[in-house]
């Protein structure tokens, strides 16, 4: 797992591609939208990464820095959770939901869904940690695993808000819909799914633990699991 970190982080980060004496308008777009990521200009890197990728829906490799645009937009810097214990001892929710927005808006949250979605688009083939003759197929997996981890618990913040006493705001729990919780349960379901340590672990962690709470349903097992652990 470690060296799927790592390979996602190279491949992410330092993403500049011209030296400072490069002319702009010099650059291609790829260039252009490399730099746009630098300067952490998300809305521009999308609009150009779109453009690519419509021209040459092929080329899988822009998908995952149009996917790393739309979660950094929405507030997840997949770079610095890389560097953490994500997948550790710790719960996923605390571990990862530290570097994610505490109250999302909509458009956090439908920013988030966009990055998985992206991915999602990559035939499976080339985002599987088992290709190893394609560069960026085993960084695109453990990306992926990330930004469905991260949207489920995006998700999750929504509703579970802390009140002034420490407690969860029942009112905002109950707000959730039997939907809601089936799209945040499938997006741990799918990334425990993968398999092996570190974030497939811990999803499942949390799917195992949602599973062991008291109620007649999914909902009122998940309000009882975050009740217990997300305060």
């Amino acid at each position: 797992m470690r060296s799927l970190l790592l390979l996602l982080m190279m491949t992410l980060s330092g993403c500049g591609t011209s030296s400072q004496a490069t002319s702009y308008v010099s650059l291609t777009q790829d260039e252009e939208a490399r730099e746009a990521l630098d300067a952490l200009d998300y809305d521009k890197a999308i609009e150009i990464y779109q453009e690519l990728i419509a021209a040459e829906p092929e080329v899988y490799e822009r998908y995952r820095y149009l996917a790393a645009a739309y979660a950094a937009s929405a507030g997840f810097d997949i770079i610095e959770v890389a560097k953490g214990d994500v997948g550790g001892s710790g719960s996923l929710l605390d571990a990862m939901g530290s570097f994610l927005p505490a109250d999302p808006t909509t458009e956090q949250l439908e920013r988030m869904a966009l990055a998985k979605d992206t991915l999602l688009s990559i035939p499976a083939d080339l985002r599987s940690k088992d290709n190893t003759e394609v560069a960026y197929a085993s960084g695109a997996a453990v990306q992926l695993e990330f930004y469905q981890s991260a949207y489920s618990i995006m998700y999750i913040n929504r509703f579970a808000q802390v009140t002034p006493s420490g407690s969860l705001d029942p009112e905002r729990l109950e707000s959730m819909t039997d939907e809601d919780v089936t799209n945040i349960l499938e997006n741990f379901s799918q990334v425990a799914a993968t398999g092996g340590e570190g974030v497939p672990a811990a999803a499942q962690k949390v799917l195992t633990q949602i599973d062991e709470q008291e109620g007649a349903t999914q909902k009122e097992k998940l309000i009882n699991y975050l009740n217990a652990n997300k305060k």
